[in-house]
């Protein structure tokens, strides 16, 4: 009798650790993306790799999202699974939910495997998708000194995705030019002797710049709203330039910094003016485009 009860235990506690084993089997994997405390924005993937699962079922903040394509090949898991076909994922569009913290479940085969925390951030407060867009950005000096990657949004990634690529520029992070030209174009803007039109009338203009390694200069010519000249400062980067500095216009006078933008494929430039007129507390902008003739 002794022996068969010590048997039974031997039997017991075999079967408890081929329990044990076979639970841990099952939870081999990993859950990639998104990574544990992650900021996440666009449409992108929720992925990784799992040794034995039939289903995995994704819930984001206890709303199901359906279940994760499996199958797909993972040949850095093989020896892990004992087979490379142990990845799954499923497409998700990040600006489906609010921006904040949010917390996602992964079932496996009906049982909780991972709980995982998250951020997303949106790219607009009233829209879960952004069209396509002109738009472009620039990496400086990534991913290396003296680079710089040209980034433009596309709707289907709903993210910048890169678009062009400078390596070895000649001077990391600067734009190096020297001009001095006329251009046409348009300006909106501060009008004091008007204040009700300050931001409301376009007014016909001619441009003259005249950028140095060390000095920022424009005048504006303009039919409706006045001249002004600005004089200041600059600082060089990959596609545009900056400057602070005093401007003097008809009829007002003050401090400004500005912001002018080059696309050197398209021959235009894109101003941006905050302007503070002496004795006013208020800041007030001038934006200018001007379109080479």
């Amino acid at each position: 009798m002794k022996m068969i009860q010590t048997m039974n235990v031997r039997t017991l506690m075999l079967s408890g650790v081929s329990m044990l084993l076979g639970s841990i089997a099952v939870a081999e994997g990993n859950l990639e993306n998104p990574a544990k405390d992650a900021v996440e924005s666009g449409i992108s993937a929720i992925s990784g790799w799992h040794c034995t699962a039939t289903d995995i079922d994704i819930e984001i903040d206890g709303k199901s999202y359906g279940k994760a394509g499996m199958g797909t090949i993972r040949t850095d898991a093989q020896s892990r699974c004992g087979h490379e076909n142990s990845g799954f994922s499923l497409l998700f569009n990040y600006a489906a939910l609010t921006d904040g913290e949010h917390t996602l479940v992964a079932r496996v085969d009906g049982e909780v495997w991972i709980e995982r925390t998250f951020t997303t951030v949106r790219p607009a407060s009233d829209t879960d998708f952004v069209p396509d867009s002109d738009h472009t950005e620039y990496a400086i000096d990534f991913p290396k000194p003296g680079d710089a990657l040209e980034l433009k949004w596309q709707s289907a990634k709903q993210s910048f995705t890169v678009t062009r690529s400078y390596r070895n520029l000649v001077n990391p992070g600067k734009m190096v030019a020297t001009f001095n030209r006329t251009f046409s174009g348009h300006a909106r803007g501060y009008d004091p002797s008007r204040p009700t039109s300050q931001f409301g009338q376009l007014d016909s203009t001619e441009f003259t710049l005249n950028i140095s390694e060390t000095a920022f200069a424009m005048s504006r010519v303009g039919t409706d709203l006045g001249d002004c000249d600005y004089n200041g400062d600059i600082t060089f980067f990959f596609n545009k330039v900056t400057s602070n500095g005093t401007f003097s216009c008809s009829g007002s006078s003050g401090t400004y910094s500005a912001e002018v933008f080059v696309n050197a494929n398209e021959g235009y430039y894109i101003g941006r003016f905050d302007m503070t007129p002496s004795g006013s507390e208020e800041s007030t902008r001038d934006f200018h485009m001007a379109l080479a003739p």
